[in-house]
């Protein structure tokens, strides 16, 4: 500020400078950098035609995520006699991760349902992947399909799982009435066929 303008303040007076001005203390919406708002603006218009199949076929419109944990306590900072370092005492067994995947599926007169899977992941093996596998979402829609007791369409992101040609067989290999629509990328931007 004395270097800008010559003036000094204290932050005290800066804050009650800025308010008298109209401005506020603000945390800044995060916009990804990736967005393509054209192709997200052709997926919303898109989507219209995955409800109406939805709709034509009976079926439940379902929306697919997942999250991930790590189950490892977070180190942060703390108060401590200077030279004599904290120390937190945590586990190496056990599990170190936890998943979940769920499926929130809408059909119009009907109540929503949620239809979800955990994973835990007990560390390191060879060969064994930390979070959901194919099957384990194929699992997903088997379950949904026989809770809902009909067709469902299902929407999910661009997840490597989701899009490999082995999830592509499974669904296919599981119904006719089972179709999968990705989200467009970081928002996501593509809207993809179905299966």
């Amino acid at each position: 500020m004395h270097r800008r303008f010559g003036v000094e303040h204290t932050l005290a007076g800066m804050d009650l400078l800025l308010h008298r001005i109209g401005w506020s203390v603000q945390v800044p919406s995060r916009k990804a950098t990736e967005r393509d708002e054209t192709k997200t603006a052709t997926w919303k218009g898109e989507q219209a035609r995955h409800k109406k199949r939805a709709a034509d076929l009976g079926a439940r419109l379902c929306f697919e995520d997942e999250a991930g944990q790590g189950l490892r306590p977070p180190t942060g900072r703390t108060w401590g006699r200077r030279g004599h370092t904290p120390v937190v005492r945590v586990t190496a067994a056990g599990t170190k991760r936890v998943s979940m995947a769920a499926l929130i599926c809408t059909k119009p007169g009907h109540r929503p349902r949620l239809i979800y899977r955990i994973h835990l992941d007990r560390g390191p093996a060879k060969g064994r992947r930390k979070g959901f596998t194919e099957t384990d979402y194929a699992h997903l829609l088997d379950a949904a399909h026989q809770q809902l007791g009909g067709p469902i369409v299902v929407v999910w992101d661009n997840l490597n799982t989701h899009v490999s040609r082995a999830m592509r067989q499974l669904v296919d290999a599981r119904s006719s009435t089972n179709f999968r629509h990705t989200l467009p990328s970081s928002s996501r931007s593509r809207a993809s066929g179905h299966t």
